[in-house]
């Protein structure tokens, strides 16, 4: 692994929501101005309104995301088809797998391969977490199948 891997592992709580909260509701705690501790509280809430809204957040994200292809309209076979990670983990109590809410990539290439639309199933996925559970994400998903 290289170190940008690791930096990513740590930085990436220091992206969420629930720091940028706690670092604006610290900031009005330590600020002796009342006027300038009112105008951060009532950012940080509408803040804190605004990104925990997931119906607002979703509506941000569809704009970017592309359009995908209709099953119906796939007409011709494929040899492979390649699932992106990020649908599943290895849970290590009861040693599988454990599918979250992106696992339609996977029973979608299940229902083509069954279709006969593709040949083959291509899964990449490692393992995704500073600590290592012995099974990555692709090894999982291959068992599974």
């Amino acid at each position: 692994m290289n170190t940008f891997w690791y930096i990513s592992k740590i930085l990436i709580p220091l992206s969420g929501i629930w720091f940028w909260i706690a670092l604006l509701l610290l900031i009005a705690l330590l600020t002796k101005n009342p006027k300038r501790k009112r105008k951060i509280l009532i950012s940080t809430l509408v803040f804190f309104m605004f990104l925990l809204n997931s119906g607002i957040i979703a509506s941000f994200i569809r704009v970017w995301e592309v359009k995908p292809t209709p099953i119906q309209s796939i007409n011709k076979p494929y040899k492979y088809g390649i699932v992106l990670g990020g649908f599943a983990a290895y849970d290590t109590e009861y040693k599988g797998i454990e599918f979250n809410n992106s696992s339609d990539r996977l029973f979608t290439a299940i229902m083509l391969y069954k279709q006969g639309t593709i040949k083959k199933i291509g899964i990449s996925g490692g393992e995704g977490t500073l600590v290592k559970t012995g099974k990555s994400e692709a090894d999982v998903s291959a068992d599974y199948l």
